[in-house]
């Protein structure tokens, strides 16, 4: 019974941060009660953890690297210009915080390339949305336009 509960717990958070949903944000969206209430005071304590032991979970790389660029746009510059062609494979598995990751990157030479195949999309549980290659070209005309 835990172990499902602990699963749950495991894979909720890394959905909220796949979204770029910190614990603060999670916490003050909440209600005050139910399991969502109690998840929220989870992920706080889990993020204070990884705080204090100096760590990050897979999940982090990402968030932390979005926020990270959004907070700095000297070094968002930086890797725009260092990165100015960009190719995605298995795009079909993208999720919310890796799209928000490939357009800072991209937003300057608006240079990048995708390849995924809609019928291979498996990470649906990881936050992966199968529309960011079904719709790519109406997400973002003017970030990611077709070429002529």
């Amino acid at each position: 019974m835990y172990e499902a509960l602990y699963k749950g717990i495991v894979s909720r958070i890394s959905f909220l941060k796949s979204s770029l949903i910190g614990p603060e944000a999670f916490l003050s969206a909440g209600d005050g009660f139910g399991f969502d209430e109690k998840l929220a005071k989870v992920y706080v304590r889990y993020q204070d953890e990884l705080v204090r032991g100096n760590a990050i979970d897979f999940d982090d790389l990402i968030m932390l690297t979005v926020k990270l660029l959004q907070d700095n746009p000297k070094l968002l510059e930086k890797y725009q210009e260092k990165f100015s062609y960009i190719l995605v494979d298995e795009f079909q598995d993208t999720n919310f915080a890796q799209y928000q990751l490939l357009k800072l990157l991209s937003s300057a030479h608006k240079r990048i390339c995708v390849v995924g195949d809609d019928d291979q999309s498996i990470y649906r549980f990881r936050g992966a949305n199968v529309n960011y290659i079904l719709n790519f070209a109406s997400f973002s005309p003017n970030l990611f336009p077709l070429p002529s």
